[in-house]
């Protein structure tokens, strides 16, 4: 949830066909923007499989429970976006990275839960084990206990993003977490807890007292053990309930849809595990679609 992609709002692009200007919208119409959108110098057969699947994965991940906007008549919202042809853009409000950010990371639980995959929390790689140009693992080390391990692996996914660290104003890092988007600076200020991106000095007084959060192990300086609020969030199961196959997309009315805000501005800063109820920041529940 630090990544770049949280602060995305514009939409994902599918030739869903729900706006009333894209009834003649296609995958081939969608290819075709998005090859001559590159200059012709995408790789053509890449973009037609993604074109073709795209329908597909929003109503997967919209069956997964991702609060896209709604039409008046309950089917996903769709935009002009990006030069299209048609108005075929997807969207959350203006949070539509968060929202399917949120909604990818609720299904990572939900697996981890049936037991599908593990977690490495404050894991750091430091090297990628490699023979003969091929790569058969990493190693890491633990932040906890500074334990390192190598890690063998038939295959190994590089999801890093790009050298976001070569740029001054970045939305990759604490620094710059540009208003409660990352929820990486949840510490305690003068006895309350709180992010501190969202804290004026100002009314802070004369005497400005910075602790980390209290009942967590201490790692590093401010940086605790999360531990408790990952058993925390997920002992609620914050993921969607459903078995149907995705074959086609949930009708919610625009009025159903309100409901939801409010519960997918999840953060995953911690604080809701301090000061429940004393400031808006909530754990995302599972909705029935």
């Amino acid at each position: 949830m630090r990544s770049h992609s949280v602060a995305a709002q514009g939409g994902i692009n599918a030739a869903l066909g729900n706006h009333p200007e894209s009834i003649n919208d296609s995958w081939e119409a969608h290819a075709m923007d998005t090859i001559k959108g590159g200059d012709f110098l995408n790789d053509q057969d890449t973009v037609a499989l993604m074109c073709k699947e795209a329908v597909e994965r929003v109503t997967g991940i919209e069956h997964w429970g991702c609060p896209f906007s709604r039409t008046d008549d309950g089917r996903i919202a769709q935009r002009h976006f990006g030069g299209g042809a048609f108005p075929r853009a997807v969207y959350a409000a203006d949070r539509t990275g968060h929202a399917l950010l949120n909604t990818l990371y609720e299904q990572c639980i939900k697996a981890k839960a049936n037991g599908l995959i593990n977690f490495y929390d404050e894991w750091h790689v430091i090297s990628i084990i490699t023979s003969d140009s091929a790569c058969y693992g990493v190693t890491a080390y633990n932040l906890r206990d500074s334990e390192i391990r190598a890690f063998p692996s038939n295959a190994v996914i590089i999801a890093t993003g790009g050298a976001g660290r070569i740029y001054l104003n970045s939305t990759a890092f604490r620094f710059s977490c540009r208003g409660s988007v990352c929820g990486s600076c949840a510490m305690n200020i003068n006895n309350g807890y709180r992010l501190a991106c969202e804290t004026r000095v100002e009314r802070l007084g004369n005497t400005v007292k910075i602790r980390p959060l209290s009942h967590m192990p201490i790692i590093k300086d401010l940086v605790v053990d999360m531990e408790r609020f990952w058993v925390h969030y997920e002992s609620i199961r914050p993921y969607l309930l459903s078995n149907r196959l995705p074959d086609k997309e949930n009708i919610i009315s625009p009025a159903e849809r309100k409901k939801l805000d409010g519960l997918i501005e999840c953060i995953l800063c911690g604080l809701c595990v301090f000061v429940r109820g004393e400031r808006g920041v909530y754990l995302i529940f599972a909705v029935k679609l």
